[in-house]
């Protein structure tokens, strides 16, 4: 039995390069490439995924977005009524130097993808 395989699709160069090549046939094919829209990529991103979606199906890569993460963001996580976003901040004082915790790729990328 052959293994279900996926791609996360940020159509970046990487993720992109991977995609062509598997629907090229320089890799094996992928079973589905998986864009989770956080709806606040850059306007150039979205672009890219317009013209290239239907080249990528057209050589047998099934392109599926997902964009619920907004959605389970606010069921998850509240604090004080609020949703809260843990971004990849950096804080100097009180015993912090560096990047703070943060859960955006996991809350608005990974988890949208299982799903």
């Amino acid at each position: 039995m052959k293994p279900f395989v996926a791609i996360s699709l940020g159509w970046g160069v990487q993720s992109f390069t991977l995609a062509a090549m598997s629907a090229l046939g320089e890799l094996p094919r992928v079973d589905v490439a998986i864009h989770a829209d956080t709806t606040h990529e850059r306007a150039g991103t979205y672009a890219h995924a317009a013209k290239y979606t239907p080249w990528l199906e057209g050589l047998g890569v099934r392109v599926v977005t997902v964009r619920d993460a907004a959605r389970e963001l606010g069921q998850n996580k509240k604090k004080g009524g609020r949703a809260v976003v843990d971004i990849p901040a950096f804080a100097v004082g009180d015993g912090v130097n560096g990047q703070i915790r943060r859960q955006c790729t996991g809350d608005w990328k990974i988890a949208p993808i299982r799903r």
